[in-house]
């Protein structure tokens, strides 16, 4: 059960049990067109997913609480049947997803730095990076988007969601002050926003949605399609 959010961060953001208690809240009040976004990000990754393949297997990097993993779940049978790992920095979130997967013997979690991760080549048929990368310091990233492609399979799909900068100064300032409208009506003070703000400055390093795309090219992936976009935030899957 999720509860509101009202987190005060102190100092530098940090993904510890205050923040996992109010996870849920927090991504539906702060992400425009946050339940569209999930729903793609479901619907893409279940195609990749069929009961006549063998050795299907699910990556969730950033994996926070386990939802998205379980939201994918639910949309496939036989779900039983996905080996599905799920790797998260933040103690507490491996430790909330662990409870919502007890006695799931197909569903495992991986309590580590994403940029010390060794992915296994070749092995999963769906990568999901849902509002991850952007935590991943800039000189690490592109490394990063590599490991992701070497672990894909020749068939499979890499589904990343990111916070993304305007092309141009004018369209970044406009989606700022587009987007802190929205989380104001949505019952964050300014003062909150203002908190939040400075403690996620050198800590979520956003993009421009052409800078992600290169990236993603200079990793490997030949086919990069953005299938969702609101605001300043998007989401594209990218194909080897």
């Amino acid at each position: 059960m999720s509860e509101k959010d009202n987190h005060k961060p102190n100092g530098k953001w940090e993904f510890n049990e205050s923040v996992t208690s109010v996870f849920p809240d927090m991504l539906a009040r702060s992400i425009p067109g946050y339940g569209t976004m999930r729903d793609s990000v479901v619907r893409v990754a279940k195609s990749f997913f069929s009961p006549q393949k063998y050795n299907q297997c699910l990556l969730d990097l950033g994996c926070s609480r386990g939802d998205t993993i379980y939201e994918i779940l639910d949309a496939v049978e036989p779900k039983s049947e996905i080996n599905c790992v799920g790797v998260d920095s933040s103690q507490s979130m491996i430790t909330t997803a662990k409870e919502l997967f007890q006695g799931w013997d197909n569903v495992n979690f991986v309590q580590s730095d994403l940029v010390d991760i060794e992915i296994f080549p070749g092995k999963y048929n769906v990568i999901t990076c849902v509002l991850t990368a952007q935590f991943i310091p800039l000189d690490a990233r592109q490394m990063f988007y590599e490991q992701i492609h070497k672990g894909l399979s020749t068939d499979g799909v890499f589904i990343v969601v990111e916070k993304v900068l305007g092309e141009t100064p004018s369209s970044q300032a406009l989606l700022v002050d587009i987007y802190h409208d929205f989380k104001r009506e949505k019952g964050y003070t300014d003062e909150q926003i203002e908190e939040k703000r400075k403690s996620l400055q050198g800590v979520l390093v956003p993009l421009r949605a052409s800078e992600n795309e290169l990236m993603l090219k200079d990793a490997g992936f030949t086919n990069i399609q953005r299938f969702w976009q609101c605001l300043n935030f998007a989401g594209w899957m990218a194909f080897k």
